[in-house]
This record gives structure tokens, C-alpha cells and sequence, in this order.
């Protein structure tokens, strides 16, 4: 009979509406359930399979499972990562066929999603797997783009760079664009040397030659260019159209004459007496009786392009204020024509200007005088008076006088009584004070009183006035 089974004709059991009972004379009694259905009475769901029907799951494939059993929904329920009806998906941040997690890319994105490969996507100017170094050519912890650098330089980048060009040899600015002090040309070159004498034509537009200094030549400066002489490549004197200057770096600039010349500017005939020519008086134009021309002395110039004798006596207005009269010219095949006449513009009578006699430098570039007489620092001190000028062009009357003093000047030092002195190189300038005193011995005549000293002005360059420098002095004892 149906619901029993067994030898015995046992009663089934109540398989429910999803199975039915192996019953008969040879059945074992067990509920063989519906597919999708499982249990002892059918009454629950096998896996992946869902609902009060048991209703077969969808694919949820390998990153989810489905929420199945009978109280399930039959849903997909996705692994970490994993999103979509069938969990095909990768939430962002994750990636592959596995949505495994991405790396954390400091300075770009992950390459996600369920096609994507997991690597970082820098922003511009990153690198590195995690985005967290500069690229080439950026620079700074903020990896900002590199000025260019051209073909001559490369950027300092990387995130400890400064993004300042580093320049190939030679090269040089913000850009690499120019060249270096010393270096010439489209390849920026090194120049040659051009010794202390000179300076390269450097630059792009330069071509490298030496640009010598006044006096010098030769490709490295290092030679004396014509017309100039000495270690130092001094220009010569004026040697006429009857000789040439011995110049050169061995040359000591004299003249050396013309065949049938002679003379120190070679303008002697030698074929003639040196004294056949009736001599030039030269004289003061405005001079009087008692104005004693030339005591003292003349003094000429070692180029001949000045001359000087003091009037010591002789200033138009004043009693024995002074005045020194000097007769210029520009070659020495020139006469000397109408002196100009120096004074002191503070000067006062009896101050006896240039009574020891003119100074003149061998450029005829300086005249010195003193005014022993003068009262600056007490009665009869004196002082020096010192006309400068640029050039042999330049007058000097139009020049305004220095005027120096003994700083430890005193009374009746008689200061410049006995003119001064000034080396070749007109650096240093020296004048006696014969009465000064010897400090500590005022009133001892063989140690004390008039016993003298040279007061000396050096200067470093002849651009520097000898007014801008304390003199120093000697003194006997």
C-alpha cells in the first residue's frame, strides 16, 4: 500500500510538498527530495539554492557567495573589494580579477577596477612605484618643473634639488645661455691667457683675442707695444723725426738719433755747433724790479715738455707773496711761449713762494713749491704747494693748488725753505722744515732748536692726491 514501506509495511514519514517516501515491500522509507530541496523531510534548501522554493542562486562567481537557504534572498554577497549584481566589479581602490587591494600612491591613483593592473598613475612631475620621487627634470618637495637648462646645463632636480642650473665648463647663467668670465665663442672656449696685461674678448660674441692694456701687445700681452719701454711698458718721450725710442721690455726708453742727429730729443744737427744759435731769454711779462727770476733755480722736465723758475719776490699787490712761473708745450719741437704765473690763492706777503726753488715731476704732470714763510700753523711754519694735472694738454693755470702741511708743523719750521723733491715715479714727495724742534729738547741748540727734519708724503697710486695721506718724519737724534 502507498506510504509504507518495508517487510514490514512500516508507516513513511511526512515528506512534505518538496519529496516524496521510497515506500513499497522493497523501499528503505527515506524521503527523496525535489531538486534544490534537501533534508531528512525535504524541507530545507541544499547549497546555492534559495527561498521558500529553493530557487536556484545566481553566479556570483569567485570574489562573492549567494545568500541562499531557505530564509535567503538569493543575493551575491561580494568578498572585500569585490561589487556588482554578480560581484564582477571592483569597488575603486582594488583591482584585478581578485579585487585586491591597491598601494597607497602618495602623489597619484591606482590603476583599479577588475581590469586594472594595481600600479600607481603618478601626477606630472612623479615617479617611483609609489609615486613618491621626482621625475627627471623636477625638482623640490613639491617636484615643480625644472627651468631649461638648454644644451650647456642640467637641472639640480630630485626632491633635496634646487632647480637651479648646473652649467657644463665654461658655460654660465640662470639658463646656461651665456658664457663664464674668461671664456669666449659660440662653445664658450677657454680663453688663452692674457697675463696681468690685458683682458680676453670673451663672451658669445667674443673671439678669444687678448685685449691688451695701454703699452702692451702681443697675442698673450705680454710685450711691449711700440713707442713703449721697461718692465712696465711706460710710454717713451718725444723723440722727434730724427730718432726712434729705444722701447721694447729690455728698452729704456732713451732716443736714439738719426745718423747726423743728437741731442736728448735728437734735434741737434751734429754737423753744427750745439752753440750756434743765439739762446732764448724767456722772462716774466708782467715782471718788475726785485722780483728775483730763478733764484732758486730752473727746473725742466725730463720729457721737455715743461720748465719752471720761481719768482719768490714777485706777485703783482703783495710784498714777497711769491709765485712760480712755468712755460708749457705739447711736443718738443714747439717753443716755449708766454709762462703761465702760479700763486698761492690764500697767499699773503712775505709768504716768499718758491724761494727755494720749483719742483717738476719727469712728466711734466706735477710742479711743487714751497712758501717757507707761511703762517697756517704759526708764524713762518710754511707748507707746500702742489699743482696736479691729467695731461699735458690740460694748463696748468687752470689748475687750483694743494696745499700740504706738517701736521706736527709749528712755528718757524721754515717748511719748503729748501724747495722738494719727487721720485721718477712721482709716488713719493719729500721737503725739509729746518727749524723744526727735537720733540723733548725745545731750548737745546745741539739737540733742540733748528735741529730739522724731512717730512716725507707717500702715496699708492698717482691717482691718489698726497693730501689724502699722513706724511711721516725724519729727524736727527
Amino acid at each position: 500500500m502507498s506510504g509504507y514501506f518495508g517487510s514490514s509495511c512500516s508507516s513513511c514519514p511526512n515528506c512534505g510538498a518538496h519529496g516524496s517516501c521510497d515506500d513499497g515491500i522493497g523501499g528503505s522509507g527515506n524521503c527523496t527530495c525535489d531538486a534544490g530541496w534537501t533534508g531528512s523531510l525535504c524541507d530545507a534548501c541544499v547549497a546555492d539554492y534559495y527561498g521558500p522554493s529553493c530557487t536556484a542562486c545566481p553566479s556570483c562567481g569567485a570574489n562573492g557567495a549567494c545568500n541562499s537557504t531557505i530564509s535567503g534572498d538569493g543575493t551575491c554577497i561580494c568578498n572585500e573589494g569585490a561589487t556588482g549584481t554578480s560581484c564582477e566589479s571592483c569597488v575603486a581602490d582594488y583591482y584585478g580579477a581578485s579585487c585586491a587591494a591597491c598601494p597607497s600612491c602618495a602623489n597619484g591613483t591606482c590603476d583599479d577596477g577588475s581590469s586594472g593592473s594595481g600600479s600607481c598613475q603618478c601626477d606630472a612631475g612623479w615617479t617611483g612605484a609609489l609615486c613618491d620621487a621626482c621625475a627627471s627634470g623636477y625638482y623640490g618637495s613639491g617636484c615643480s618643473q625644472c627651468p631649461d637648462c638648454g644644451d650647456h646645463g642640467s637641472c639640480l632636480d630630485g626632491l633635496e634639488g634646487s632647480g637651479s642650473c648646473s652649467c657644463d665648463a665654461g658655460w654660465a647663467g640662470d639658463n646656461c645661455t651665456a658664457c663664464q668670465t674668461s671664456y669666449y665663442g659660440s662653445s664658450c672656449t677657454a680663453c688663452p691667457s692674457c697675463g696681468s696685461n690685458g683682458n680676453c674678448a670673451d663672451g658669445l660674441g667674443g673671439n678669444g683675442t687678448c685685449i691688451c692694456d695701454e703699452g702692451w701687445s702681443g697675442s698673450a700681452c705680454d710685450a711691449c707695444a711700440e713707442g713703449y719701454y721697461g718692465s712696465t711698458c711706460q710710454p717713451c718721450g718725444s723723440c722727434l723725426d730724427n730718432a726712434v725710442c729705444l722701447d721694447g721690455l729690455l728698452g729704456n726708453g732713451t732716443c736714439v738719433c738719426d745718423s747726423g742727429w743728437e741731442g736728448a730729443f735728437c734735434n741737434v744737427s751734429s754737423a753744427s755747433s750745439p752753440f750756434s744759435s743765439p739762446a732764448t731769454v724767456l722772462s716774466d711779462p708782467s715782471g718788475a724790479a726785485g722780483n728775483n727770476l730763478g733764484v732758486g733755480g730752473v727746473t725742466l722736465s725730463a720729457n721737455g715738455l715743461a720748465m719752471a723758475a720761481s719768482s719768490y719776490a714777485g706777485r703783482v699787490g703783495t710784498a714777497n707773496a711769491g709765485s712760480v712761473l712755468v712755460w708749457e708745450r705739447t711736443t718738443v719741437s714747439d717753443d716755449f711761449g708766454t709762462p703761465v704765473k702760479l700763486t698761492d690763492p690764500n697767499g699773503a706777503d712775505y709768504d716768499n713762494l718758491g724761494a727755494g726753488g720749483p719742483c717738476l715731476s719727469s712728466d711734466a704732470l706735477i710742479v711743487v713749491a714751497g712758501a717757507h714763510s707761511d703762517d697756517n700753523q704759526g708764524s713762518n711754519a710754511g707748507s707746500l704747494l702742489v699743482w696736479m694735472r691729467s695731461d699735458v694738454g690740460t694748463s696748468f693755470g687752470t689748475i687750483t693748488p694743494e696745499v700740504l702741511l706738517d701736521p706736527s708743523g709749528s712755528f718757524k719750521d721754515y717748511l719748503g725753505h729748501g724747495g722738494a723733491t719727487l721720485s721718477t715715479d712721482t709716488l713719493i714727495l719729500a721737503a725739509a722744515a729746518y727749524g723744526t724742534n727735537l720733540p723733548g729738547h725745545p731750548d737745546d741748540d745741539d739737540l733742540g732748536m733748528d735741529t730739522g727734519a724731512v717730512v716725507v708724503w707717500e702715496r699708492s697710486a698717482t691717482s691718489e692726491a698726497f693730501g689724502s695721506v699722513t706724511p711721516y718724519s725724519f729727524r736727527v737724534g
